[in-house]
């Protein structure tokens, strides 16, 4: 499954058939007792590009935002996470020998 980290409550992820925003929980491990965190699926997409919008819209509304300006606001923060979640990171690896 493919995952992209968005921030610490939500990020979106793959499957065969779809893309989803995934929510963060916790629970109790029922073994050990321990609190540990847990991703569930709440809303599913045919694209990458419609889950994108999907997760700005579900900021927004989940939001205390009032006005206009406070709106942009909350978009304006979940794109910046969604640009630096989505921009490819790359790493060279240099053998001398």
């Amino acid at each position: 499954m493919t995952t992209i980290p968005v921030n610490s409550t939500y990020r979106i992820a793959a499957d065969a058939n779809s893309w989803m925003i995934q929510k963060s929980g916790n629970r109790k491990n029922k073994d050990t007792g321990e609190m540990e965190t847990v991703w569930t699926a709440i809303r599913w997409y045919n694209t990458l590009n419609k889950a994108a919008h999907g997760l700005m819209e579900l900021a927004v509304r989940t939001s205390d935002a009032r006005g206009v300006h406070e709106v942009m606001e909350v978009y304006k923060d979940v794109l910046l996470q969604l640009t630096a979640a989505l921009t490819p990171e790359y790493t060279i690896d240099i053998k001398r020998g």
